[in-house]
């Protein structure tokens, strides 16, 4: 799944949880989709980031002109009911 990033601060905060709106800036997004990885087993292929140029050729669906970059992660490998 990748997940596009068109701004550095997100408003209103996802999860109301206010940290959370400088996920983009902080990097907090590429961590928690690294924690998903791990509740995982690392049982799918690891989650990683890319550059709007990079998602542009990968995904040239996408409107790159605003993104600043894009996390894609793996899904399925974790049972969330489990947790």
């Amino acid at each position: 799944i990748a997940v596009p990033l068109v701004k550095w601060i997100i408003w209103p905060p996802p999860f109301d949880y206010p940290p959370a709106a400088l996920g983009p800036m902080t990097g907090m997004f590429v961590a928690f989709f690294k924690f998903y990885d791990f509740l995982s087993g690392f049982s799918a292929p690891s989650s990683y980031f890319m550059t709007s140029a990079r998602a542009k050729e990968e995904f040239p669906q996408m409107d790159t002109k605003r993104m600043k970059y894009v996390s894609v992660f793996y899904e399925g490998a974790h049972n969330d009911a489990r947790t």
